[in-house]
C-alpha cells in the first residue's frame, strides 16, 4: 500500500494527508455503490469490469471496491442503530478520483461517466435500496445531471 501511494521512501507520519503528512488531498473523488443482499452473478462481475474501458483520462484514478458485510453488523435489529442494511452481503462501489488541479469540466464528466456507468451496470443484480453517491465538490448551480444512456455488456 505504501507504493500505491508513493510512500515507500517516507515514513509513516510523512504518509497522511495531516500537516505533517507530504500526501496532497485529490482535486476531485465520486464514489457511487450499491449494496448486495446476495451474491452477485457472474455476469454483474463481467459488467461491472467493462465500466474501466470507459472515458479513460491521464491524472485520473479509477477503482472498483468490493467490501464485504454481515457478521456482528448484522445482529442488532435494523433499526436499534443508524446502519439499516442488516441483510447487505457486501457493497460494491465505483470510485473516480482526479488527482491534479485545476479539475476540469472534462475530468468531472469523465468520472461521473464512469461512476454512473458502473451503478447501472450492476443495479439490475443488487438490492432495490436507496443509492449512494459521494463527491468531493458540490454540483453547481444550474447543472444539468449526466443521466447514463448506455450500459456497457
Amino acid at each position: 500500500m505504501r507504493a500505491t501511494y508513493g510512500c515507500e521512501t517516507v515514513t509513516a507520519t510523512q504518509c497522511r494527508r495531516t500537516p505533517a503528512g507530504l500526501l496532497p488531498r485529490p482535486a476531485h473523488g465520486l464514489v457511487r455503490g450499491r449494496l448486495f443482499g446476495r451474491p452477485a452473478p457472474r455476469a454483474a462481475w463481467g459488467r461491472a469490469l467493462a465500466v474501466f474501458d470507459l472515458v479513460r483520462l491521464a491524472g485520473q484514478t479509477r477503482k472498483l471496491e468490493v467490501l464485504a458485510l454481515g457478521g456482528a453488523a448484522s445482529d442488532p435489529a435494523r433499526t436499534g442503530t443508524a446502519y439499516l442494511h442488516r441483510d447487505a452481503l457486501h457493497d460494491v462501489n465505483f470510485l473516480s478520483v482526479v488527482n491534479g488541479s485545476p479539475v476540469t469540466a472534462e475530468a468531472e464528466w469523465a468520472a461521473r461517466r464512469r461512476a454512473d456507468a458502473g451503478f447501472v451496470a450492476v443495479a439490475p443484480y443488487a438490492d432495490g435500496g436507496p443509492a449512494r453517491t459521494s463527491s468531493t465538490r458540490p454540483r453547481a448551480a444550474g447543472a444539468t445531471p449526466i443521466t447514463p444512456r448506455t450500459v456497457p455488456g
